[in-house]
C-alpha cells in the first residue's frame, strides 16, 4: 500500500527592499527561502522508495505605482 501521509514542520525567512525610483515609482526586490521539511513517498509497487529534503529559493521584483 502506498504511503503518501506526514507531518512536518516548515518555516520560511522573507528579506527584501523597497526603494523610491521617483516621486510616483517604487521598486522592491525580494528574497525567499523555503523548508518544507523531509518527503518520504512509497513503497511502490516494485518496492522503490522517494526519500528527499524539500527546499525552494524564489527572489521576487516588484513596481508600485502611486497616484
Amino acid at each position: 500500500q502506498l504511503d503518501t501521509s506526514t507531518d512536518n514542520f516548515t518555516w520560511a525567512l522573507l528579506l527584501g527592499m523597497m526603494f523610491s525610483v521617483n516621486d510616483n515609482w517604487e521598486m522592491d526586490l525580494g528574497y525567499r527561502y523555503s523548508d518544507l521539511g523531509d518527503i518520504e513517498i512509497g513503497p511502490y509497487t516494485d518496492g522503490g522508495r522517494v526519500d528527499m529534503e524539500y527546499q525552494s529559493h524564489d527572489f521576487t521584483v516588484g513596481v508600485t505605482y502611486s497616484f
